[in-house]
C-alpha cells in the first residue's frame, strides 16, 4: 500500500514486506524507514491516507485473511477479522488511536480525508464473531469531525446505510473540490477487486444524493483515484477479459458526469493481450 502527500511526486510513503519490511517515507529524495506498529496495537498499519496539511497520515489497522473456494464461481475472498483506525503524527513521530469506536463493536477501515481536512470518512461493519459467514459482512460509510490542532475527533455519523440495501461500501475517494465522493458498491465485504458485481457510485456531498457512475461494465470496477484537478478518474476494471484488472481513465465534467472510459494507452497496441 502506498499514498502520496497531496499528490506530490517526491513526498509519499509505502509499505514493504519481507526481510526489509517496514513503512518507508520519502521526502525530496530522503528515505526513512519506520515501524508503525506499537506494542499496544493488535495489528499493523495498513491502508494510508494523508491529511491535507501533510502533518498526519490516517491508517486502518487490519487483520486480513484470504478464503480460497473450490466450487464457488468466485475463487477467492479477502476479509477482515478485525480492524480499527489509527493516526500517525508525522512531525512528532507519534502513533495514536482514532477513538471513533470506543466500545470496540465495529470494524473500521479505508480512511479518507475531506479536502479541507475537517472530516475523516471511513467504512464500518459490525465486528464479526468466531462463527461468521463472510457474505453477511457489509460495510456502511461513516464520517467524523477532526480538529488538527488538538488531534481530536467528534462522534461518528452515518453517510450511506448500504447494509439496509443489502450492499457494502469500500474505497471512498473524495474529489479535490470536495463535492463528489466516489465509492465501490458491491454485495458484501470490503475487498471488491474479486467481486464481479462491484460498480462505482458517486455521492454529492452537498445534498448527499447517490448516483451510479456512467463508467461501469458487467465486470469489476474498483481501485479508483482522482487527478489533481478533479477532472479525471482512473480506476481498475476487468472488462477486458473478465479476469485481469487494467487501468481505465474517464473524464469527469463540472457536473460530475463521466465520459466513456478508455484503457491506459500503451506504446504497443498488443500489450494487454500479451502481458500478465
Amino acid at each position: 500500500c502506498h499514498a502520496f502527500n497531496q499528490q506530490k511526486q517526491g513526498d509519499f510513503m509505502f509499505h514493504m514486506r519481507g526481510s526489509m519490511g517496514g513503512t518507508y517515507f520519502i521526502t525530496d529524495g530522503d528515505l526513512q524507514k519506520f515501524n508503525l506498529k506499537t506494542r499496544e496495537m493488535q495489528n499493523g498499519a495498513v491502508y494510508p491516507r494523508w491529511h491535507p496539511s501533510g502533518d498526519f497520515v490516517a491508517f486502518s489497522s487490519n487483520k486480513v485473511v484470504q478464503q480460497f473456494h473450490s466450487i464457488d464461481e468466485k475463487k477467492i475472498e479477502v476479509s477482515d477479522l478485525n480492524s480499527s483506525l489509527i493516526l500517525y503524527d508525522v512531525k512528532k513521530n507519534e502513533m495514536m488511536d482514532i477513538p471513533v469506536d470506543k466500545s470496540k463493536n465495529y470494524m473500521d477501515t479505508y480512511p479518507e480525508w475531506s479536502p479541507d481536512g475537517k472530516y475523516l470518512y471511513f467504512c464500518r461493519a459490525e465486528q464479526i464473531g468466531g462463527d461468521y459467514d463472510y457474505k453477511d459482512t457489509k460495510y456502511n460509510l461513516f464520517r467524523a469531525k477532526f480538529n488538527p490542532d488538538k488531534r481530536t475527533f467528534g462522534e461518528s455519523e452515518i453517510i450511506i446505510d448500504a447494509e439496509a440495501e443489502g450492499k457494502s461500501v469500500s474505497f471512498p475517494r473524495i474529489s479535490p473540490d470536495g463535492i463528489s465522493l466516489i465509492f465501490t458498491y458491491h454485495n458484501f465485504g470490503c475487498f471488491s477487486i474479486w467481486h464481479k458485481e462491484a460498480d462505482l457510485y458517486a455521492i454529492n456531498l452537498k445534498d448527499f444524493k447517490v448516483s451510479k457512475l456512467e463508467v461501469n461494465s458487467d465486470f469489476t470496477e474498483s481501485y479508483h483515484s482522482w487527478s489533481g484537478n478533479g477532472r479525471w478518474l482512473v480506476f481498475s476494471s476487468k472488462r477486458g477479459d473478465g479476469l485481469t484488472a487494467r487501468p481505465y481513465i474517464a473524464f469527469v465534467d463540472e457536473n460530475g458526469k463521466a465520459s466513456k472510459p478508455f484503457v491506459l494507452p500503451q506504446k504497443d497496441p498488443g500489450f494487454y493481450k500479451e502481458f500478465i
